[in-house]
């Protein structure tokens, strides 16, 4: 059989003593983690089932004590993310996705362990058809999580994600597991593979804060009810099915999009009728009055936000589009600038002109190759594709030979050119994947609403020490400006003059929110 494109670490050639293999040591080493730091609990178990991973084990073994430092990950994740329920937009912060590091470390550890079992069974030294569900059903949660964490915290998602997932349904198709329950409490291979692949249909980085789990909690009773199917001779109706490749690094694509023919050995169709059968019901009692079907996405879920989130799905897995056509493919197409001299300029032109009527002017980034040209770009747009956006930032694919200097923690301005009149939107970009081809793929964190261009200086005692530099501010409720200036003006202690349209004002900066190759973030309160 085929060797499967899995990644795991080497394993050692003979065991290391001081790594426990006992249940029974593996259950005190749990034990004795400091739960009060579970953040620190969570490095510590990434790190004892790192050096499991490195063990030569038998299948049985392996599996046996991976499942026991299952228990303990599923005890850290909730310490980690039980603040998280009081905001859940908190986990886009910088600070606090550093924080869930060691959580997703252990994810990936575990991953490669189940992994590890299942390369295994392609070696002739599997442990039997209920060791092979396990460690596929497993294998494919842990790399489910991987996805929810990158979505979640609006990372990119793993490159290797949907190839290992698919390869790993490929493998139980071939064994005749697929619908093996490996026990009782645990899914078949076929519903962990669809409850991920649903929740990447259901276009995650647009869900609301929180929203993500709580489809997920809702994946975990209705993913039995979609089958895979083997594709027919004649086409079904195509409302529903997704495609699933199993030769492919991606999601499923809606069959509307499909237009090659589908092969039996490589293509399944993924059937979303009973889950959406399911949530029409729940849509009508909810907008009937009934509370009960909001219960699905977890107990504290209320009645309203239950229902957005039953038509966002309608929507997801039902009403995918039929067809592509000149309009739609406009409409992904946003005008960009990049730097904030570029932004300032046209937060100010849009001061200036409220409506942004006519033709949008291209220019190319790819002569910036500099911190100080990046700050200093014209303000002519260029169109970049709007991949996917959510309530607190984007993702855009900026063709390679135009990303120039583009680095994280730079900032742009966008707007989509279809809808005149429409603010521009400012953010900072937090992620860079290099890894699409001729395209070159950023994650977009918004900056606060309602930002005006100006100009800042910082000012001595005998007056203004630097020349006037572009800026942008934001006016908080709480009576603090918050602003976006170059890199290298924030000074403790220091006064700030800011100039914009309706005047000059002073400022005293009172903390730095962020600083990058080119910014600095800080708030300041008015003299």
């Amino acid at each position: 059989m085929a060797q499967l494109p899995l990644t795991v670490p080497p394993v050692s050639e003979v065991r290391d003593p001081r790594v426990p293999v006992r249940p029974g040591e593996v259950r005190a080493f749990i034990a004795e983690l400091p739960l009060a730091d579970p953040r620190g609990a969570a490095a510590r178990l990434a790190e004892a089932v790192a050096r499991l991973n490195r063990q030569p084990l038998a299948v049985a073994e392996r599996l046996a004590l991976l499942e026991i430092y299952r228990e303990g990950m599923e005890t850290v994740q909730q310490l980690l993310r039980a603040p998280l329920r009081a905001d859940p937009n908190a986990v886009r912060r910088s600070r606090v996705r550093e924080g869930l590091a060691p959580l997703r470390r252990l994810v990936r550890e575990m991953g490669y362990g189940y992994k590890q079992a299942v390369l295994a069974d392609v070696g002739d030294h599997g442990g039997g058809p209920r060791h092979l569900a396990l460690a596929i059903t497993r294998a494919l949660e842990m790399l489910s999580l991987e996805l929810a964490h990158a979505w979640e915290a609006y990372l990119p998602a793993p490159t290797h994600a949907w190839r290992e997932l698919h390869a790993l349904l490929a493998h139980g198709c071939a064994r005749g597991i697929l619908e093996r329950q490996p026990r009782r409490d645990i899914p078949a291979p076929r519903i962990a593979y669809v409850r991920t692949a649903l929740l990447a249909l259901a276009d995650p980085y647009r869900l609301p804060a929180g929203g993500l789990w709580q489809v997920a909690r809702y994946l975990e009773e209705a993913a039995p009810a979609a089958p895979l199917l083997p594709p027919q001779p004649a086409r079904p109706a195509p409302e529903g099915y997704f495609v699933v490749d199993l030769a492919a690094n991606a999601r499923p694509l809606p069959l509307t999009e499909v237009t090659a023919p589908l092969e039996p050995a490589r293509h399944r169709l993924l059937d979303s009728a009973g889950p959406v059968a399911a949530l029409r019901r729940s849509a009508e009692a909810l907008e009937a009055g009934d509370a009960a079907p909001a219960a699905a996405f977890g107990e504290a879920t209320p009645p309203m936000h239950a229902l957005h989130l039953v038509r966002h799905l309608l929507r997801a897995w039902w009403a995918a589009p039929r067809r592509r056509h000149g309009r739609r493919e406009r409409l992904v197409q946003v005008a960009a600038v990049c730097g904030l001299r570029a932004a300032q300029a046209r937060l100010r032109r849009r001061e200036a002109e409220p409506s942004l009527g006519g033709e949008i002017e291209i220019r190319s980034l790819s002569g910036l190759h500099s911190a100080e040209a990046l700050a200093g770009a014209g303000e002519e747009a260029h169109q970049w594709r709007l991949l996917n956006h959510g309530p607190n930032g984007v993702a855009l694919g900026v063709p390679a030979e135009q990303s120039g200097a583009l680095r994280v923690g730079d900032l742009v301005a966008f707007r989509n050119p279809a809808a005149e009149g429409e603010a521009w939107l400012t953010g900072i970009v937090r992620w860079l994947s290099h890894a699409h081809g001729d395209e070159v793929r950023i994650g977009v964190e918004y900056l606060p609403g309602g930002a005006f261009g100006c100009e800042v200086s910082v000012e001595g005692e005998d007056g203004p020490t630097r020349t006037q530099q572009p800026a942008l501010a934001v006016e908080r409720g709480d009576g603090m400006v918050e602003v976006v200036a170059p890199h290298g003006l924030y000074r403790p202690g220091a006064t700030i003059r800011l100039e914009a349209g309706d005047g000059a004002t002073h400022l005293e900066p009172r903390g730095l929110v962020e600083t990058t190759r080119t910014l600095d973030r800080f708030l300041a309160v008015r003299l």
